[in-house]
């Protein structure tokens, strides 16, 4: 029986930091990445969290993710974006991406953008919550490589879908009630994922 072993969540940060930086990463690029594997594992997301670590630096090997990329708009319409990843880590393209949407619905009321070639965008839930703490609402919709990874439906057992969807809503600066969850009907239409009501206007 294999032992178990126990690692603090801080530890885990500095080892898979460690790892990005060997596979060429700058030290605030491994920063980015490692505490978005780590907190995907704080939040529940095993499967997109710190063991994701060599894979990731598999793919750096074999020339399929490139180190120290950044987003870069490629369509410029103001309201409308297309951003491309330059096929680096999806954990630093996201983030970036979504500061520049905020910008954008900011200036405009509105935002919509596509990304394109961005290795492994991660636990899809940070990006809508970026922008709620930015004071946005969003939803977000991903399609995946072609690896073969399927997931299966809210409240069933078989992988048929790899597309998931990701909306969350800002909640109001003013509010001290605590976040809104979704009715399980309306968490069904979304899975794995919840959104915070705004109090605003009311």
């Amino acid at each position: 029986m294999a032992k178990e072993i126990k690692v603090g969540h801080e530890r885990l940060r500095e080892i898979a930091q460690t790892v990005f930086v060997a596979a060429g990463s700058a030290p605030d690029e491994a920063r980015i990445v490692a505490d978005h594997l780590v907190e995907a594992n704080l939040k529940g997301h095993d499967s997109h969290g710190i063991i994701r670590v060599p894979k990731y630096a598999d793919w750096v090997r074999k020339g399929e993710l490139l180190p120290n990329r950044h987003a870069a708009i490629v369509v410029d319409k103001g309201a409308l974006l297309v951003i491309d990843g330059g096929f680096g880590y999806g954990q630093v393209i996201g983030r970036e991406a979504m500061a520049l949407m905020a910008d954008r619905a900011k200036a405009n009321g509105f935002c919509a953008a596509a990304i394109r070639n961005s290795g492994h965008l991660g636990r899809i839930g940070a990006w809508p919550e970026q922008l709620a703490r930015a004071g946005l609402t969003s939803v977000h919709f991903v399609n995946t490589s072609g690896y073969g990874i399927l997931v299966a439906p809210h409240g069933g057992f078989r992988p048929t879908r790899s597309r998931p969807a990701a909306p969350a809503q800002a909640a109001s600066r003013s509010s001290s009630t605590s976040p809104h969850q979704w009715s399980p009907r309306a968490r069904s239409r979304w899975p794995g994922t919840a959104a915070r009501r705004s109090n605003r206007g009311s």
